[in-house]
């Protein structure tokens, strides 16, 4: 598999020794049940680590031996004086032997500062240990655990490691035999190990704001922006009352918000504040003074680096699905972009890339799309930020994408796009117009293009989707009763290994070539209002398999804009036309097709179960 041959030569790249056995990659979601082996930590016992989630996914060597997973805990903080009493191991393959649990002050330094070794039965999901005797935190250490792994007939133990997804630095140490190799940073995510501890100093009430990029508004109005607020204390927080300064004037909200006591915890609130005047950059400093009407103890403040454009325009997020035919755990993947497409389509463009495995028939070679930040199948990525799950979303709720998806719909872009789409005579490329118009002064952007295909399905063996969930019981699952998931479970209309299904918003071509984006490059120097019109043209698919079940009335353009630092802050898309529709003519082929079919108010082709206004021979009529 293409991707794993590119992972593999990064991780060779990325090691000191040769030799080095290949990781690759499995997205499972594990059991939300926290299995206790040997006993529970003390009630006020502090979780730790770099998730404080429940549910993990799989890293995995693909490969027998002997390995060590670890992670830095920085211990010269808050942490330092509390005392470690458990590790909270991540177990996906419970067939793994010879485990233990311990701490190191150096990963060059074999001399443990506390080890135990699991004797219990391991079930799938966190499992604690408890430590025969707390080891007190006294500067940064590490934090690991050793297992073996004797056979990789059972396809789960090609993938031991627990692990989440993100980047932080200190966050996974793998050990094959070698020597660790820290692979933080990379695409190999984060390992999931976490631990208890007793005896941290924390304040009631402390918490910051978190936002990783800028953002823009329109001048001299109301805005309204989502922004992350961590706890770090030992009280739940209801409300937070913060100020918004900005060029000298401060201004005081109010905001209500659930989040329970802990470290790192964290939740989502609206920053309402009005922007400035003038059509130019500025900054905006955010600081949480005081929590359910005590003050906040810790009051570091968050800049902002906020633009303005002129004008509300049409905003929709980009969210790309990583999947594949052979990916047994892509239908929760299926599911998730299904619902955002049935339900967040006025304010999303949703593009299923196939690149998991080359025996797809809607398989995207990778020099011919953009590289995505995810780590594995199924994952999504919204705006080419960083990689989630395209079912669960940030969280751990069932459908918790679409969340992630409304949580952008009041974005403010600083593009307006326009586009439209023709196919040649032959019906074998299209030509696609995009005019944006710049709405801000200032800014660095990109273009791309894709095509998409809705209604792609065969009756080859090759287009069955692989099904991980068939034998399941979802009754002893944590998944949503009523959630369209539950189908591929034990006893579901897809409840099979391999299972038929129709493909929807799949790329089937865009502007990269060799790892590349060939679009025209935008303009540098612009003023608001200025327009830039461009014209690509996308090739249609040529392979026999995916040529054939292309329905030419379901293929669309997309036209995405990316700033600087490659984050989508506007996308569109529109039915490709073709001449005689573009032109108006109606012919009787066109007569026949519009007699048969039925479109929404987004020119999406839909069913006789659809509801709501659909055209049909040319008028509107509500079904």
């Amino acid at each position: 598999m293409i991707k794993n041959l590119l992972l593999s030569a990064l991780l060779l790249i990325c090691c000191a020794s040769a030799g080095a056995q290949q990781i690759t990659f499995s997205s499972t979601k594990t059991p939300a049940t926290v299995h206790k082996n040997i006993k529970k930590a003390p009630a006020d016992a502090l979780k730790w680590g770099y998730t404080l989630a429940d549910n993990f996914t799989a890293l995995g060597t693909s490969a027998t031996g002997t390995f060590e997973v670890a992670i830095k805990v920085p211990g010269t903080g808050d942490l330092k004086g509390g005392k470690v009493v458990s590790v909270n191991l991540p177990v996906y393959y419970t067939g793994m032997t010879n485990v233990s649990v311990w701490g190191a002050k150096s990963l060059t330094n074999p001399t443990k500062v506390f080890e135990k070794a699991v004797t219990e039965k391991l079930e799938a999901g966190y499992n604690e240990i408890t430590l025969d005797t707390p080891y007190e935190v006294d500067g940064d250490f590490f934090v690991g655990y050793t297992f073996t792994i004797t056979s990789v007939a059972d396809s789960k133990a090609k993938y031991p490691i627990g692990k989440v997804e993100g980047d932080t630095p200190g966050s996974l140490y793998i050990n094959q035999g070698k020597g660790f190799t820290d692979y933080a940073g990379g695409s190999f995510g984060m390992s999931a190990l976490q631990i208890f501890l007793t005896d941290v100093h924390q304040d009631d009430y402390n918490a910051t704001f978190r936002l990783n990029r800028g953002i823009f508004t329109v001048t001299n109005s109301e805005n309204v922006v989502p922004v992350e607020v961590v706890s770090n204390g030992k009280q739940d927080i209801s409300n937070i009352e913060y100020s918004v300064e900005i060029n000298g004037k401060t201004e005081t909200k109010t905001a209500d918000v659930a989040i329970p006591a802990g470290f790192r915890k964290s939740g989502k609130v609206n920053v309402a504040f009005t922007s400035p005047a003038a059509i130019e950059p500025y900054n905006i400093k955010l600081t949480i003074n005081k929590i359910n009407g005590q003050e906040n103890s810790n009051k570091t403040p968050l800049y902002i680096y906020g633009d303005n454009v002129t004008r509300k325009v049409p905003y929709k997020a980009l969210v790309e699905e990583y999947t594949g035919t052979n990916c047994g755990w892509c239908p929760r993947g299926w599911v998730g972009m299904e619902a955002i497409k049935n339900q967040l389509s006025d304010i999303s463009v949703p593009i299923a890339v196939h690149q998991y495995n080359n025996t797809d028939p809607m398989y995207m070679d990778y020099l011919l799309y953009a590289t995505l930040p995810v780590e594995g199948a199924p994952s999504a990525v919204i705006n080419r930020d960083s990689g989630i799950d395209p079912y669960y979303g940030t969280g751990d709720d069932d459908l918790g994408i679409l969340q992630d998806v409304r949580d952008l719909a009041q974005t403010v872009s600083p593009v307006d796009i326009n586009i439209k789409a023709i196919y040649n005579e032959e019906q074998t490329r299209v030509e696609t117009t995009a005019e944006v118009e710049f709405l801000s002064n200032s800014g660095t952007y990109s273009i791309e293009y894709v095509l998409t295909a809705d209604g792609l399905k065969g009756t080859s063996s090759a287009w069955r989707q692989k099904n991980s969930y068939y034998d399941q019981n979802p009754a002893s699952s944590d998944v949503d009763p009523n959630s369209e998931l539950v189908g591929f479970y034990l006893g579901g209309q897809y409840g099979k290994n391999y299972v038929f299904i129709t493909f929807n918003d799949v790329a089937i071509a865009s502007s990269y070539e060799n790892y590349l984006n060939t679009a025209s490059e935008m303009p540098i120097d612009f003023v608001a209002g200025e327009k830039f019109t461009d014209s690509f043209t996308l090739k249609m698919p040529t392979k026999a398999a995916l040529k054939s079940a292309i329905k030419y009335d379901q293929v669309y353009a997309n036209v995405m804009v990316f700033d600087e630092n490659g984050y989508c802050v506007n996308a569109a898309r529109v039915r490709v036309l073709t001449q005689e529709e573009a032109a108006g003519i109606k012919v009787m082929q066109n007569a026949e097709r519009r007699t048969q079919n039925a479109y929404n108010l987004a020119g999406q082709k839909v069913d006789e179960n659809y509801r709501g206004i659909v055209v049909k021979n040319g008028k509107k009529v509500i079904k």
